[in-house]
């Protein structure tokens, strides 16, 4: 879960704000079927995430502002760590 709000939150900082399923499991580092398999639903389920129609078939994933925030305070502890 935290390597998916990494993504999202490093994507919107650069202007993307919502990204396929797919592809946010790859850049996660996320086997396919781990992804699919039940780790998206958790990400739904926990708040942090929505979904997004794209089109009639494709559906993107977006942080929430609860995601968001989530996100900010991991990154910051992460770099208070690192120093």
């Amino acid at each position: 879960m935290v390597s998916g709000l990494r993504v999202l939150y490093e994507a919107e900082g650069q202007g993307v704000q919502m990204m396929i399923h797919s592809m946010v499991a790859e850049k996660a580092g996320i086997p396919p079927s781990t992804y699919f398999g039940g780790l998206k639903h958790r990400l739904l389920e926990s708040g942090l995430f929505e979904e997004v129609n794209v089109t009639r078939r494709v559906k993107a994933l977006k942080l929430t502002d609860k995601g968001r925030k989530m996100a900010e305070c991991i990154l910051k502890c992460e770099n208070t760590w690192e120093h």
